[in-house]
């Protein structure tokens, strides 16, 4: 079993919005990491930071910048 199934199986995975940009991302609930195009959610590798790309985009790396779209996909 590779990462993101780990993942997948043990946490929630929430379909997001940055509210500053309106960006919509998929973010794990427990690592914080997150993939922008959904079907890129089986390849770990393909996953960022949330609190890198939060920051590199001058924006506060917390969860209320985000608006929950739809939880636990």
């Amino acid at each position: 079993m590779n990462n993101i199934d780990n993942i997948r199986e043990q946490y929630a995975i929430d379909k997001v919005k940055i509210k500053k940009n309106n960006d919509v991302i998929y973010i794990c609930e427990e690592c914080d990491r997150f993939w922008i195009n959904k079907d890129d959610m089986y390849d770990f590798n393909k996953a960022e930071v949330f609190e890198e790309y939060m920051i590199e985009r001058g924006l506060s790396p917390y969860w209320d910048e985000l608006e929950i779209i739809e939880e636990y996909i």
